[in-house]
């Protein structure tokens, strides 16, 4: 949905918390967090993203996985 937005911003994606973290060398401007990220609970993916990108904001999202639009 970014992209066809917002056309010529960069997204990257992550599967899990643990793929997120391990772009840790990415500059990022904006992470949007599902809180139901498969394998870990909200808050721990949240304490383990902001280590990681200790500047970087972070919007927390709760997706369904049912929403025709995710």
């Amino acid at each position: 949905m970014l992209r066809e937005l917002f056309p010529d911003v960069a997204v990257s994606e992550a599967e899990s918390c643990a793929a997120a973290t391990a772009m840790g060398e990415e500059p990022f401007d904006l992470i949007f967090l599902d809180l139901n990220m498969p394998g870990v609970h909200g808050d721990q993916g949240l304490t383990a993203i902001k280590q990681v990108f200790p500047g970087c904001p972070v919007v927390n999202a709760l997706v369904s996985r049912s929403c025709p639009m995710v």
